[in-house]
């Protein structure tokens, strides 16, 4: 996901995923990484939708 004015972004989408406040608290709490503007699911982010 990129970052833009206000919020992420999936790469060619108009409507923004997420909040910048909610993709910091999904860095915090180790779901996304941050690369410069960039934002990747980590691990633990991609199995977050499973059932457990």
């Amino acid at each position: 996901m990129v970052e833009r004015r206000d919020g992420l972004y999936y790469p060619g989408s108009n409507q923004p995923a997420c909040s910048k406040a909610l993709a910091e608290k999904m860095v915090e709490g180790g779901w996304l990484v941050k690369y410069g503007e960039r934002y990747q699911p980590t691990e633990k982010g991609w199995h977050a939708g499973e059932a457990g």
